[in-house]
């Protein structure tokens, strides 16, 4: 399992694939039900049905795959007509639903909204700082990282600055007992700088690079997508961690999936046996 910025952590990784899972079990159901029954018919519309669009590999990927979950499977489904088998279209529809509430907030297949909210940001608004906050700032609550985003409204962006907040000496993470500390930001107030006349406002041309910050023009942000996870330049590639605890994880998260699923397969086929 990946880390995907902004998706906050296990737990929420595995709630992404309740709803493909859901669509694939609920497609099995369907064809031991077209098996032994003359007359079935689906109550999903034939185009969204999962061995329609999901079960070819080489079908959909992509900005097709993200605008045709975005636009048309989770609108129709969490708003599927309950005409035809009414019992299995409310099971749909209620997976959808609820699937929805995730969507909205960016945590599925949203970064078409949120690139569109990016690129508002950037040409009304003057996004001239990014301060990066390592994992574990909000532990225990979430690991995840966190950005904080200073603008100026009235005027679009031409470069955005990055300072990328380092642990204290010795620190690896944060924690309830290590909490993150004012005096830590010091540093990043020594670097602002303010702009004479003007409360609040940086004084950018006195900026300077360093280990920690690092300048993108609007411009590039624009030809990448309006991706804002521009990682440290000065910063040596790591690579993707100790093989051993990224093994242990995989693990973890492994068993976690693979009770999600019987769980789900059975309340499904409790669901569904009720539904025929």
């Amino acid at each position: 399992m990946r880390k995907d910025t902004g998706v906050d952590g296990n737990a929420q990784r595995i709630g992404q694939m309740v709803w493909m899972l859901f669509l694939k079990i609920f497609d099995d159901r369907e064809s031991e039900a077209e098996l032994v029954q003359d007359k079935y018919k689906s109550p999903i519309p034939e185009e969204l049905r999962w061995r329609n669009w999901a079960a070819d590999p080489e079908g959909m990927t992509g900005d097709t795959l993200l605008e045709f979950v975005d636009r048309q499977l989770f609108p129709t489904l969490k708003e599927i007509s309950l005409t035809t088998k009414p019992s299995r279209a409310n099971i749909v529809r209620g997976v959808f639903e609820d699937a929805y509430q995730y969507m909205k907030s960016g945590t599925l297949f949203g970064e078409g909204v949120k690139t569109r909210i990016k690129e508002k940001l950037l040409t009304e608004c003057d996004l001239h700082t990014i301060v990066r906050m390592p994992n574990g700032v909000f532990a225990p609550y979430t690991g995840i990282k966190t950005n904080l985003l200073f603008f100026t409204k009235g005027r679009p962006t031409k470069d955005v600055w990055f300072y990328e907040h380092p642990y204290p000496p010795g620190a690896k993470s944060y924690n309830k007992t290590k909490p993150l500390n004012i005096k830590e930001f010091d540093a990043e107030k020594a670097w602002w700088g303010v702009a004479k006349g003007k409360i609040g406002e940086p004084n950018l041309k006195k900026r300077v690079e360093n280990e920690f910050a690092w300048k993108v023009s609007a411009t590039d942000i624009a030809a990448n997508g309006y991706n804002l996870d521009i990682k440290n330049p000065h910063n040596a590639d790591t690579g993707p961690g100790d093989p051993d605890e990224l093994l242990i994880e995989f693990s973890k998260v492994n068993a976690e999936a693979a009770t999600v699923l019987e769980q789900l397969k059975q309340e499904l086929a409790s669901a569904l046996g009720g539904a025929e």
